[in-house]
């Protein structure tokens, strides 16, 4: 299955939206809360999708210094 966007009611924040990008196996890659709109939600949403496709990978273990 492929990664998925979920949106959520935030009970922590009434009135407020969450958005939860699932991988392939259900793990949680990304968890954003407090979205106060549907359109907050769709610019995270964008603006996910960008900089994953530009993100550089930055080792900081042991093995990347």
């Amino acid at each position: 299955m492929s990664p998925t966007f979920e949106v959520l009611r935030d009970p922590a924040r009434r009135g407020s939206y969450r958005l939860r990008m699932t991988g392939p196996a259900g793990e949680v890659l990304t968890d954003l809360s407090g979205l106060p709109s549907i359109d907050a939600v769709r610019s995270a949403i964008a603006q996910i999708r960008e900089a994953a496709a530009l993100a550089l990978v930055v080792d900081r273990t042991a093995h990347g210094a």
